[in-house]
């Protein structure tokens, strides 16, 4: 279900930005710039907006340098080198996650991730409108919306149309609650 059909993580306790920065890493091109003896590659950011095509021959996305400084699979370690998948998968969420963040290799492109997280707040007007206890109880205490709007509105769409469907949620972390309650919540108007 996550960057799916929500933006929120609580098995991996990401933060909406640090998921947003997680699907701009997928789509963020760079180039790699061999390191010295026994030194990784580093990454230089070549993009200057997402695309999922890569704008030149040769490019990696931010999320394929990650995976090549954090692999999980001992082929992929350098003779003699242990294996250690949460290690490796700490360092991946956090190379992630902080795609855009200050000093990091895709700071350039923190515009996104601000317009994007812009787009999951409930409107002001709603915000204004309705209490906030009511807000508290439906898990929108802080503004944010937990599903996307993309997928409310397709549901929406569905329904103005017409056409018959069913909705199932299966999550790997605690997210069901909180994900029931806001759909519901859309639901009833």
């Amino acid at each position: 279900v996550n960057q799916t059909v929500m933006i929120h993580d609580t098995a991996t306790k990401a933060t909406p930005a640090m998921l947003l920065n997680r699907i701009l890493s997928n789509c963020c091109w760079g180039r790699l710039i061999e390191g010295g003896e026994g030194e990784m590659p580093t990454w230089t950011l070549v993009s200057t907006a997402p695309t999922l095509a890569s704008p030149e021959e040769g490019l990696k996305t931010y999320l394929q340098y990650a995976v090549l400084l954090s692999p999980m699979r001992k082929e992929a370690l350098p003779q003699g080198a242990l294996l250690d998948i949460e290690a490796a998968t700490l360092k991946r969420r956090n190379l992630i996650g902080t795609f855009t963040a200050d000093g990091n290799p895709g700071e350039a492109l923190r515009g996104y991730v601000a317009r994007l997280e812009a787009a999951l707040m409930l409107p002001r007007e709603v915000r204004d409108a309705v209490d906030e206890a009511v807000l508290a109880r439906l898990g929108l205490s802080d503004g944010i919306c937990c599903l996307l709007p993309s997928f409310l509105k397709a549901l929406r769409e569905l329904k103005r149309r017409g056409r018959s469907f069913s909705v199932c949620f299966r999550t790997f972390g605690k997210d069901l609650p909180r994900l029931v309650t806001e759909f519901n919540s859309m639901c009833d108007g």
